[in-house]
């Protein structure tokens, strides 16, 4: 038998550690100093095999193993740590980080969920009419609720990864997947919906622009810029913030004076019949109960970024989209509004300029000279141009943070976390996204409504599941520390508002669910491929590649000698990591006694037990803190989000967020 095969049925033999680089012998154990991963010891580690305890083990005749699939028998470490080198690693902890303040943060995410005001009325008001305000509050009032579901979820796990970062601290692997999935596809549509309508609002200055053509342009421009290594300013950003808020209040200020004078076009408006509504083929003719349900659903399209905004956003959502939409009926035939819906505001601005020009005519000033009404239109164009510009970089951003997490937990493949040396920037990632976003633009013709209907199907998807994620957190990890709690009754309401907005886009954009469908299954199908890529590749001149992807270890910080725990781990490796290593890390001042033992027999035990999964013990001498994960991290070679521990209680010394990334997996 060779020195890695796993024991016959008929023959069942007791193998022992020769060196923990994997050979087995039936030698005597004997004491060596090893890196409990396979580099080099610098002196300061022992390690012993677990068989000098006196238990024997053996591989049950039950189970069957290829011969290439045994990982060896796991054997207990212990190591010292340097106490300069953790100064050194606490010192760079305490550092100052420098934080955004509180404008700078909001101008970030006001300059990307502040521009859906640019094309989310005209949207609500084809399908709600007249009652496209109410609709719009609504979804103020639902946001609203939001704000302390995402409060929750967000500040007991204040890590990047949104909805993902939830589910995979409380749910499985797959089901983390399942939601990025949802993610990913947000992040395209976003990006294409913001490119497609910039170039809509610059056509209204240059008319001969290709919108295809000048969207995939647009899109490319930001890849590059992505690629080079510009990413958002803050001091840019609140620039652009400061400009957009402005022109809207204009705007709001100019078509509140045209309202105060001119009438006719608002009650004209509010006495329109409600849009006929296409359900399942048949024309439903409109009333208020279709004006509120199909609107209400195509509002939601108004919520872009608020997964990631502030408090002071929900109030600007609150105010800018009702207002302007109310004031559009002020100021725009119906007609006019739903035939200009992706770059009414620069016709509102148009008609107001116009207006405002007269008035001063008949004032007695000059206005031949000067076009109010191109002028006031110019600037709205170019103010919608600049700000959902920086959405699609904005897209380009997420989309890589979330790329590069899920490719570090290995969900997808590894190639996508390779930098271009010119830059240190994620090309596979950025001109990935780039190709993604272009087919979509060709795929559904730059149709900016069909491309708002697939955003708005992923994201609804996303805020569903981030309602259930925050219910899964309450649930399975109560005990971590949160600045917001929330009700179940008003997370159950909220979810139940969103789930009824993405029935209402079904059922009447049935159309738009097949293109979604699409791009979630190709995205899907490769998530899949990753999960299942050993089962694929389980073929005979694919075992070293094989052996080499299960090679990578993963750490679990064990507390206590506690079996339904450390089992707990166990069966989660199994079930989420393509992995066949194994490392329980144990962290105290005492790696001498009693306790020790009986941890070490115990961790041999499971060793013997899982025979496809090496499973070793580590006591380190020392105590738990993020110094010493980031210490552990260098030192073993191994990512802190490879790195697993149970969840926190309030008394726990340490946020979660300064460990730097290490995943809860159970309570």
């Amino acid at each position: 038998m060779g020195p890695r095969d796993p024991p016959k049925a008929t023959s069942p033999i007791r193998l022992k550690k020769d060196k923990l680089t994997g050979a087995r012998t039936n030698d005597a154990p004997r004491y060596h100093t090893e890196h409990p991963l396979g580099g080099p010891t610098r002196g300061r580690l022992a390690s012993y095999d677990s068989a000098t305890l006196g238990l024997s083990r053996r591989v049950s005749d039950r189970v069957r193993l290829e011969s290439w699939e045994f990982p060896g028998w796991g054997s207990h470490f212990r190591m010292t740590v340097p106490q300069d080198e953790l100064r050194l690693i606490e010192e760079e902890h305490e550092k100052h980080h420098p934080k955004l303040g509180e404008w700078a943060a909001t101008a970030i995410c006001g300059n990307d969920i502040l521009s859906s005001v640019l094309y989310v009325s005209g949207l609500v008001t084809s399908s709600a009419g007249w009652l496209s305000p109410v609709c719009l509050l609504m979804v103020a009032g639902l946001l609203y609720l939001y704000r302390f579901i995402y409060g929750e979820a967000i500040s007991a796990l204040p890590m990047n990864g949104g909805s993902y970062n939830v589910l995979i601290n409380t749910t499985s692997k797959a089901i983390a997947s399942f939601a990025a999935c949802l993610a990913i596809i947000s992040y395209i549509a976003t990006g294409v919906v913001s490119a497609a309508t910039a170039i809509a609002y610059l056509r209204t200055l240059w008319p001969e622009l290709d919108a295809q053509l000048a969207t995939v342009a647009l899109l490319f421009f930001f890849a590059c810029l992505m690629g080079y290594g510009i990413s958002e300013s803050s001091d840019v950003a609140l620039g652009m913030f400061v400009l957009h808020v402005a022109t809207l209040f204009a705007l709001a200020v100019g078509a509140a004076a045209y309202a105060c004078f001119e009438t006719t076009t608002f009650h004209e408006n509010i006495q329109r019949d409600f849009p006929d509504i296409i359900v399942g083929g048949n024309l439903v003719q409109g009333n208020w109960a279709t004006a509120l349900l199909f609107g209400f659903s195509s509002a939601m399209l108004g919520v872009s970024g608020f997964e990631s905004s502030s408090q002071n956003m929900w109030m600007g959502v609150a105010v800018f989209n009702p207002v302007l939409c109310l004031l559009s009926f002020c100021v725009l035939q119906m007609d006019e509004i739903v035939a200009h819906r992706h770059s009414m505001l620069a016709l509102m601005a148009n008609r107001v300029g116009y207006w405002l020009s007269d008035r001063a005519g008949l004032l007695g000033y000059n206005t031949q000279s000067f076009n109010l009404g191109v002028a006031f239109e110019a600037w709205v164009s170019l103010d919608a141009f600049i700000v959902l510009s920086g959405a699609v970089l904005t897209a380009y951003v997420g989309i890589t943070g979330l790329i590069r997490r899920m490719a570090m937990d290995r969900c997808l493949p590894q190639f996508l976390l390779r930098t271009n040396e010119w830059r240190g920037t994620n090309h596979f990632i950025i001109f990935g996204f780039f190709v993604l976003a272009t087919t979509q633009v060709y795929l559904l013709r730059g149709d900016i409504t069909l491309l708002s209907g697939v955003y708005t199907f992923a994201f609804l998807g996303v805020m569903s599941i981030f309602s259930s994620g925050c219910i899964i957190l309450k649930f399975k990890r109560p005990k971590l520390p949160r600045d917001v709690t929330v009700s179940y009754a008003a997370i159950a309401i909220g979810l139940t508002f969103v789930l009824t907005a993405f029935v209402g886009n079904m059922i009447s954009k049935p159309e738009i669910l097949s293109y979604f469908s699409l791009y979630f299954i190709a995205v899907g199908l490769v998530v899949l491929s990753v999960f299942q890529r050993i089962r694929i590749l389980k073929v005979n001149f694919l075992k070293e590649q094989i052996s080499e992807l299960r090679s990578q270890p993963y750490l679990f910080f064990c507390k206590a000698d506690d079996l339904y725990t450390i089992n707990k781990a166990i069966l989660y490796v199994r079930e989420n990591e393509q992995t066949d290593r194994l490392l329980v890390v144990h962290v105290s001042p005492d790696t001498e006694g009693g306790h020790i033992k009986a941890l070490s027999n115990h961790i041999m035990m499971f060793d013997t037990m899982y025979p496809r999964i090496k499973i070793s013990l580590l006591t380190v001498e020392g105590t738990f803190s993020p110094a010493l994960i980031e210490w552990l991290s260098r030192e073993l070679a191994v990512p802190k989000n490879m790195m697993f521990i149970t969840c926190p209680d309030a008394v726990f010394k340490y946020k979660i967020e300064k460990l730097g990334g290490v995943r809860v997996i159970t309570h």
